[in-house]
């Protein structure tokens, strides 16, 4: 899958939607993503870049909710092993822009991978992201 060219029909689709969208190739890197994505995940242009893998992007999540550096890498693993063609899940947290969001995490059949993330109205309770991801690949074993 190429790359996402500025002033395509497909970079005004990202330009124009009302929720942060974000698309990685079948390898994880980045190919797009647009300025309301990195708003709600609390990304930096320069840290939100194209070519920027989904497991950098996890890492510099989890690095500033301040996950135990040993437990880190093992959760990436646990995420991409779950990530297979049509597989499907969503998942809430509190993203380092200090907004609660709910991301929608799609693997297409041609491995490529589609996010969705939307702001949730109101105040949510303390998320627990361990017990999230430990749900979420229970939900994969399962399959």
């Amino acid at each position: 899958m190429a790359e996402v060219h500025p002033g395509s029909e497909l970079a005004s689709i990202f330009a124009g939607a009302d929720v942060g969208l974000a698309l990685f190739g079948a390898d994880m890197a980045l190919l797009a993503c647009n300025s309301l994505y990195r708003t709600l995940c609390g990304y930096l242009t320069t840290e939100a870049a194209t070519g920027r893998t989904l497991q950098e992007l996890m890492r510099i999540t989890f690095h500033r909710q301040n996950v135990p550096e040993e437990e880190i890498e093992p959760r990436i693993d646990r995420i991409v092993k779950g990530l297979e063609p049509g597989a499907s899940y969503t998942f809430r947290y509190a993203s380092p822009s200090a907004q609660v969001v709910e991301v929608r995490r799609r693997c297409l059949k041609n491995g490529a991978i589609v996010e969705t993330v939307r702001q949730v109205e109101g105040q949510a309770p303390e998320i627990d992201l361990n017990a999230q991801f430990e749900m979420i690949a229970e939900k994969s074993r399962s399959r």
